[in-house]
């Protein structure tokens, strides 16, 4: 490994932000009271590492001053890459710009000051987008820094390895949220010495990995000890110590949480996790890869969803899966009640007009008479799959001109309906033949990995062959649309997520259990 620097310089960053009284881009002093985790990053001028972690943790803040720090001490010219031109334009002003403002060290040292290049202590500043394929091959460097490597092009971060070439440091460090577990920064992750934040109980003194699923008590809202239950303060994440499982590893590998950070409480992060769906919370909240997962046991995942309760009272839902035959999926607030098909667009609307629902459509196929349908029925909304790169939203309403018109990120919209059949946040009241057909069209569904034109990885749901039949799935996520829509966002369910694997009967002799399939053969006709 190529030594960053000598080793009386290993705390000389430290000296020198205390000496300059560095602040941050807000002008607030730079402290390392609730950012202990970042004091050893700070430091580390390794000439490989990566950095998998979460958003909003201060790691932009600390890379624009251990750059300048770079400049300054080593001497080094960088190129900081980020995902596209744009986000250059974005990130400099609101970040670099207003840092440099706000330190007179780093203004007394600027020598020229532009959007995509800096000059500081003699030395060159490069921000580079990734999407044009001549952005890579212009500039030379001593140190690459790649910041949100998973949402940046893979093929031109490859292409600016040949910009090192000529420097003795030949640095890369990879800094990013993760997105796919085994793409862009989880492989070099993997490959590194893998540095986890370790906490020290301070009632038993077990040493732990803070870890979401070991060390949240979800009934207190507060974080635990893994070995003795005893709730962890806030200043005992606070000083945690940095441990490395893989030491033999030369690349210098950091997993940052917000679990780590002391602002955050547990109560917080549930809310999170309530409120954002699987892929968001892993890569942004935890700073953790999603993989592909298990396959999902539909048929039994449905059955155990399954109610003797009527679902037909209260306020309807409809989703509608256009084709030459139209499926449709109809039901209230706690679930489905029916499913069917149809062909002639009458039949449909006489369904409609029964049930009076507030619906969701497919809006691709059959566009003319898709908004004909739009104009006549107030309550209904046309849906188009889009993705939304932010992973902020899984839906997004239009109004104004757009009044009538849905988008929805197909997978994560159907990740968040699984979600919902496996708590029994949508259960169904369907005879056992109807509810045999529509398990049929869930049991056709993979994830499955797909890698776009950027070199980007992310898991899709998808058929598992190109005639299988998956209408009423896609009907359920309309249905799902259609009720995030009409819901009021404090309803809580009667049924209070919990599965129906049994039932109570009355029989001759008092009330008994009797098993849930046994009743569907007698319940069915």
């Amino acid at each position: 490994m190529v030594l960053a620097s000598p080793a009386e310089y290993d705390l000389g960053i430290h000296e020198w932000m205390h000496r300059e009284m560095f602040v941050n881009e807000k002008g607030e002093p730079l402290t390392f009271q609730d950012h202990m985790f970042l004091f050893e990053p700070y430091k580390d001028f390794s000439q490989r590492q990566v950095h998998k972690k979460c958003s909003q943790i201060g790691e932009s803040v600390m890379m624009n001053i251990k750059v300048a720090y770079a400049l300054k001490v080593h001497q080094w010219n960088v190129i900081y890459t980020l995902p596209s031109d744009s986000d250059v334009w974005e990130f400099v002003p609101t970040k670099t710009d207003k840092l440099i403002a706000s330190n007179p060290a780093l203004q007394r040292a600027l020598q020229t000051d532009k959007t995509d290049l800096k000059q500081m202590y003699n030395r060159f500043w490069h921000f580079k987008g990734t999407r044009s394929k001549t952005a890579a091959i212009m500039t030379t460097a001593d140190l690459l820094i790649h910041d949100e490597k998973d949402r940046s092009d893979q093929g031109i971060i490859e292409t600016y390895r040949s910009r090192l070439r000529k420097s003795d440091y030949k640095g890369i460090w990879e800094l990013s949220n993760p997105s796919v577990k085994n793409t862009g920064v989880d492989v070099t992750w993997n490959r590194s010495d893998r540095k986890e934040w370790i906490i020290k109980c301070p009632t038993c003194e077990h040493e732990q990995i803070i870890d979401w699923y070991k060390n949240v008590d979800y009934l207190r809202l507060c974080f635990k000890c893994i070995n003795c239950d005893a709730e962890i303060d806030d200043t005992t994440r606070r000083l945690g110590r940095w441990v490395a499982s893989e030491p033999e590893n030369e690349i210098s590998g950091y997993h940052i949480s917000q679990m780590m950070a002391p602002w955050m409480s547990a109560k917080d992060l549930i809310r999170e996790e309530e409120e954002t769906d699987e892929e968001y919370f892993y890569n942004f909240i935890l700073g953790e890869a999603i993989g592909e997962g298990d396959v999902e046991e539909f048929r039994q995942l449905i059955i155990d969803a399954w109610t003797p309760k009527s679902l037909k009272e209260g306020p309807q839902f409809m989703g509608i899966d256009i084709g030459s035959t139209k499926h449709y999926v109809i039901g209230n607030r706690d679930g489905i009640h029916t499913v069917g098909k149809c062909k002639t667009r009458i039949e449909l609307e006489m369904i409609i007009e029964h049930w009076n629902p507030l619906i969701v459509m497919d809006g691709g196929p059959e566009r003319t008479w898709a908004e004909e349908f739009r104009k006549k029925y107030p309550k209904l909304w046309l849906n188009f799959y889009q993705r939304d790169k932010s992973k902020k939203r899984k839906i997004w309403w239009g109004d104004k001109e757009n009044t009538g018109i849905v988008h929805s990120d197909r997978s994560r919209v159907i990740d968040a309906v699984v979600t919902d059949i496996v708590y029994a946040d949508i259960q169904f009241d369907l005879l056992p033949k109807d509810l045999e057909k529509y398990i049929r069209h869930w049991l056709v569904m993979v994830k499955k990995k797909e890698i776009d034109s950027m070199g980007l990885a992310r898991f899709v749901w998808d058929k598992n062959t190109e005639t299988a039949q998956d209408h009423w799935v896609h009907a359920t996520v309309y249905y799902y649309i259609a009720r995030s829509r009409g819901s009021d966002a404090s309803f809580i369910s009667s049924h209070e997520g919990t599965k129906r694997t049994d039932i109570i009967t009355q029989g001759p002799h008092g009330e008994m259990k009797m098993n849930l399939k046994e009743y569907l053969e007698d319940r069915d006709v």
